[in-house]
């Protein structure tokens, strides 16, 4: 969300001849599409998201989506076996967690940001605040 590319000189054939890091343009990245995971692992019959390490080990399989946007990005089934119902589940929930999870966040990252009156970004933010491991247990 703070990224800058450098200037870059290509040539015709889109080679790259000069790469001038004193010169960056900033690249707006869209915050609606924050990208988050959420895990999900089945304990018997039982699906819990966002387990803790204890939990996830102790499980029969784990499963994680990737959200960006409100859309389903990326799925990996890590261990374990998952019902076609399981994994309808999984996913529906995963989307409405990504809703309040964002929420969570980009609400957190303003306060932060009008009380700091800086710029940081929500990745940062996460990271130093110690926010992420509140949010996912």
């Amino acid at each position: 969300m703070n990224t800058a590319l450098p200037k870059v000189e290509l040539d015709p054939a889109g080679n790259i001849l000069k790469i001038d890091r004193s010169v960056k343009s900033p690249l707006k990245l869209n915050t609606e599409k924050l990208p988050l995971t959420i895990t999900h692992v089945k304990i018997g019959n039982f699906l819990l998201v966002d387990p803790t390490r204890e939990e996830e080990d102790l499980s029969d399989g784990v499963y994680i989506t990737g959200i960006a946007g409100g859309n389903v990005v990326a799925i990996q089934k890590v261990t374990g076996a998952f019902t076609k119902d399981e994994v309808s589940n999984i996913i529906n929930n995963s989307v409405n967690q990504y809703v309040k999870l964002r929420g969570i966040i980009m609400n957190a990252w303003q306060i932060h940001r009008r009380t700091l009156n800086c710029e940081v970004s929500p990745q940062r933010f996460l990271h130093y605040s110690g926010l992420q491991t509140i949010i996912t247990g």
